[in-house]
C-alpha cells in the first residue's frame, strides 16, 4: 500500500448529466476445461471512473453462451440493486 499512496480514482464528468452509471458484464462458456464452468465479470463505472468489478467462476455449468451470459448479466444487476 505505501508504493500505491499516490494512486486514486479520478471522475470526469463526460456529459450533462452527473452521476452516470453505466455497467458492462461478459462471460465466457466452460471457459475452466476441468469443470466447464465458465468465468462471469461485470464492472460498474460511474461517468469515467470504475467504481465496482468482479470477475467469478460461476457456481453452476451453463448450457449455453447465452445462459453463461445471462448469469452475468444477472450479477451486475443484483450489485446494481
Amino acid at each position: 500500500m505505501k508504493e500505491t499512496a499516490k494512486f486514486g480514482i479520478t471522475y470526469t464528468p463526460i456529459s450533462d448529466k452527473s452521476n452516470t452509471f453505466v455497467t458492462y458484464s461478459d462471460a465466457d462458456h466452460s471457459g475452466n476445461s476441468s469443470t466447464l464452468k465458465s468465468t462471469r465479470a461485470y464492472v460498474v463505472k460511474m461517468e469515467t471512473g470504475t467504481v465496482d468489478w468482479q470477475s467469478k467462476l460461476q457456481s453452476i455449468v451453463a448450457l449455453s453462451t447465452t445462459e453463461a451470459e445471462y448469469l452475468s448479466v444477472v450479477l451486475a444487476g443484483q450489485t446494481m440493486l
